[in-house]
């Protein structure tokens, strides 16, 4: 029988790679990877729950950027 959990895990993943990639379009991919990696140690299981990160919680990019990320997120308006 098949694992199911990984595929959920990859697509919450791809989640939350587009929407970082929209706010650091730029940001190389070996610090997504530690982001994305955060992100779900926070526990965040949707696009909602983005509106309640804190900058403090970032701690895997800059200062700007964790700024950046918080502020966008804040007026979250996805469905997921």
């Amino acid at each position: 029988m098949a694992d199911d959990s990984s595929d959920a895990d990859t697509l919450i993943l791809l989640d939350y790679e587009y929407e970082i990639k929209k706010v650091l379009p730029h940001i190389k991919d070996e610090r997504l990877e530690r982001l994305k990696e955060q992100l779900i140690e926070l526990g965040i299981t949707s696009g909602v729950d983005l509106t309640l990160v804190k900058e403090s919680d970032l701690t895997s990019v800059s200062v700007i950027e964790s700024r950046r990320l918080v502020s966008a997120w804040s007026i979250f308006t996805g469905v997921y």
